[in-house]
């Protein structure tokens, strides 16, 4: 009898574990309490179903991603505001770019946030941010990281 019961939540077909719910909206009751006070959503970043992540940005875009999804969501964010291009190359793949500052000091303020998404949050509040921060593409970044003159050198290459 209990296998052909599906779970009582509104657009849910699985089958029925306990409580009228099935494993995964079971365990969601479990951790966040009653579930028809959840406003569950579909993710745009991986397309499941989840709770909001609180948006500390007012960005409307940012409310629809949850908490994994979220991070990426606010690095394009801050690639939109610095141009989506390295700098040097003009390399465009969203998986070779960082976020390099231009006076140096990444990596303390790195470690002073611990988070990334408070690290993120506080480049976007930025007011000067291309000032700041500039989109490096990873060989750039490492070149000047280990070059002596803190020259690219695609641009040595280039003075030659």
């Amino acid at each position: 009898f209990a296998r052909n019961k599906i779970c009582k939540v509104e657009g849910c077909n699985r089958q029925h574990r306990a409580l009228g719910l099935c494993k995964k909206h079971y365990n969601m009751q479990r951790r966040y309490g009653r579930i028809k006070k959840l406003d569950l959503y579909i993710c745009r970043g991986c397309g499941e179903e989840k709770i909001p992540y609180k948006n500390k940005i007012n960005i409307k875009e940012l409310n629809f991603y949850c908490g994994p999804c979220y991070t990426s969501a606010l690095r394009k964010e801050i690639f939109k505001k610095l141009g989506n291009s390295c700098v040097c190359c003009k390399e465009k793949e969203y998986l070779f770019l960082d976020i390099d500052h231009i006076k140096g000091g990444g990596n303390q303020e790195r470690i002073k946030f611990r988070n990334k998404n408070k690290y993120f949050t506080k480049i976007l509040k930025t007011k000067d941010i291309k000032k700041k921060y500039r989109i490096l593409c990873k060989n750039c970044n490492w070149g000047i990281f280990n070059s002596e003159k803190n020259i690219c050198p695609h641009l040595e290459i280039n003075e030659k």
